[in-house]
């Protein structure tokens, strides 16, 4: 092990081995990452925008100019808005659609499933 390597691990852990405060950090950072990530998203897609992307160079006299502005953000948002339906749809209506159906049998705890063989 490294030098300071179990100091570090017992920080990350909490404590001396993985207990409440481990599942509580991991826990933590599962449900934050995805948020950050999100915002992070957003404001790279608005600096996209401010700074008009479409227009290389900042030349207003190329008669190629296309706005980045009024179509492209209506277009994400509407595009944003068409996956969160989507996904709250399938959510809220067909929760179960990619579970496997033996995990709707009932447990037995005096029967093996026949799935399960040793090797």
């Amino acid at each position: 092990m490294a030098p300071y390597g179990h100091n570090i691990l017992e920080w990350l852990w909490g404590g001396p081995s993985v207990s409440d405060p481990t599942l509580k950090r991991f826990f933590t950072l599962h449900f934050i990452f995805p948020i950050i990530i999100l915002i992070l998203v957003f404001v790279h897609i608005y600096y996209l925008h401010l700074h008009t992307a479409s227009n290389p160079g900042n030349n207003s006299e190329n008669s190629n100019f296309f706005s980045f502005s009024p179509a492209y953000i209506l277009k994400d948002v509407l595009i944003f808005c068409f996956i969160l339906f989507w996904l709250n749809y399938i959510v809220s209506f067909h929760p179960n659609i990619f579970m496997n159906p033996s995990n709707f049998i009932k447990a037995n705890p005096l029967k093996t499933p026949n799935s399960i063989t040793p090797e």
